[in-house]
């Protein structure tokens, strides 16, 4: 079964404890995801209020950032789809899209 982990401050963050992601075709659970405390909440939050300023005057950067981020999304198609699918019970072929 798949672990996951959080990113806050553009760090990894391990959550405190986990809750299961179950596939609703099957009703079993097929991974843990980190249940997010509140003191990482606020962490996440102050980290982004951080970041904003240099990151709203950085047009370049953010332009760079959703590249790489589509580029890593249609290079991993097929996971992602896998899991959608597996979390969702979206029919594969609509989670491709």
């Amino acid at each position: 079964m798949s672990e996951y982990t959080m990113t806050i401050g553009g760090r990894p963050a391990r959550g405190e404890s986990f809750f299961s992601v179950v596939n609703p075709a099957t009703g079993a659970p097929f991974a843990e995801a980190p249940e997010c405390t509140l003191r990482q909440l606020d962490n996440a939050v102050e980290a982004a209020q951080a970041a904003f300023p240099s990151w709203r005057r950085d047009e370049p950067g953010r332009r760079r950032a959703l590249r790489e981020c589509a580029r890593v999304v249609n290079a991993n198609v097929e996971m992602l789809a896998d899991t959608l699918t597996r979390e969702q019970g979206k029919p594969l072929d609509q989670a491709r899209g």
